[in-house]
């Protein structure tokens, strides 16, 4: 297992995501942020930086208000959380919300 090719993506994503936001192309934008944290949890990055970085992004979705950004994001915080210390003391209320999956539609 490699992990260059995660650590090469990130930054590039990274500007996707500065760049689709300030161009008014919210969702590639949006796209790229989840792809960068993704990268970032399986470069090997920081899990305390990692966390804090999704902490920043979860402001900042308040102003874009993506749901399925918002819940990509609480479930990349959750892992972390959970990699850092179960939760016990990085653990935040909101949790990611999904439908009823037993509604057909």
């Amino acid at each position: 297992w490699r992990f260059e090719p995660f650590q090469a993506g990130i930054e590039p994503l990274r500007q996707g995501f500065e760049v689709g936001l300030s161009s008014g192309n919210k969702d590639m934008g949006l796209h790229c942020l989840i792809h960068t944290m993704k990268n970032a949890l399986f470069s090997g990055a920081s899990l305390k930086s990692t966390l804090k970085e999704i902490d920043y992004y979860l402001h900042l979705l308040k102003t874009y208000k993506s749901e399925v950004t918002n819940n990509f994001m609480l479930n990349f915080r959750e892992t972390v959380s959970l990699l850092i210390d179960n939760g016990e003391a990085t653990s935040i209320p909101e949790k990611a919300v999904f439908g009823d999956l037993n509604d057909p539609g």
